[in-house]
């Protein structure tokens, strides 16, 4: 990976970090804000779906920067190295609590509350299905780490 495409990823997850940081602290709690205002008989579920939408944020932040540290280390040719696996799981794990959140929603809203037009529920469980998706590709890649790790330790001692 050359030095632009590693600067360009950086700048994208400090952008993408930006947003989380303004989702997090200004749309998600103005949305929560605007629905208890605007639709007083939604009721309780608004500000544990708003404490949801922040944990799933920081999920997503956490990934980001673990993302931000394997660039790094593929810059310091150091990705085939065991640190590079706890980031990867910390990503996996990341990903995984990020689904668990997403789910959970949308179990609460189309199961329990029975919530918004059609298009509510199918978003919901289309992002739960998304973002478990994400996190299976990611445990493959930490399973191919791990071997290429596996390899690479293995190299160095007959080298």
């Amino acid at each position: 990976m050359n030095k632009l495409m590693l600067s360009l990823l950086k700048a994208l997850i400090v952008a993408l970090l930006a947003g989380g940081l303004l989702a997090q602290f200004v749309f998600i709690p103005w949305i929560a804000w605007a629905s208890e205002r605007d639709a007083p008989q939604v009721g309780y579920p608004v500000i544990p779906y708003a404490a949801m939408a922040i944990a799933a944020v920081v999920c997503a932040q956490v990934i980001l920067v673990a993302t931000w540290k394997l660039a790094g280390m593929v810059q310091r040719d150091k990705i085939f190295d065991l640190a590079a696996l706890k980031w990867v799981t910390l990503m996996v794990k990341s990903a995984g609590v990020a689904t668990a959140i997403v789910g959970a929603v949308a179990i609460h809203a189309v199961v329990i509350e029975h919530r918004g037009p059609v298009t509510v529920p199918l978003t919901l469980v289309g992002g739960a299905v998304g973002v478990g998706a994400v996190a299976l590709v990611l445990m493959v890649l930490r399973e191919l780490l791990h071997i290429a790790v596996k390899h690479k330790v293995e190299l160095d001692e007959v080298i």
